[in-house]
């Protein structure tokens, strides 16, 4: 994989990056639909979590970089009007469904 990278990419940079939302020893997946988004927020409503972000880049020359960052957020309690809302703002209020 990394020779085929050179290969296919000499003389550009790569940057990755991915990020993890812990809930208690649980790793929250990607959402998918409204659904997904409602059931999250509601898990993460009114407590604590972690997030981990880790991000990673590659000169053309293969020097590599690397940093990985551990945030602890504290959610408010949202109600069901507040996350409602805010799954009709990021534009999946097609699919929602009650819980």
């Amino acid at each position: 994989m990394k020779r085929l990278f050179k290969r296919k990419n000499a003389g550009n940079f790569l940057l990755s990056a991915d990020t993890v939302v812990f809930c208690g020893r649980r790793i929250l997946p990607k959402a998918e639909n409204a659904a997904d988004v409602k059931k999250f927020l509601n898990s993460l409503s009114g407590k604590q979590h972690s997030v981990l972000t880790a991000v990673c880049a590659i000169s053309p020359e293969g020097k590599k970089a690397e940093k990985l960052v551990a945030t602890k957020v504290k959610f408010k309690h949202l109600t069901a009007l507040e996350i409602d809302d805010y799954i009709k703002s990021i534009g999946m209020e097609a699919t929602l469904v009650p819980l």
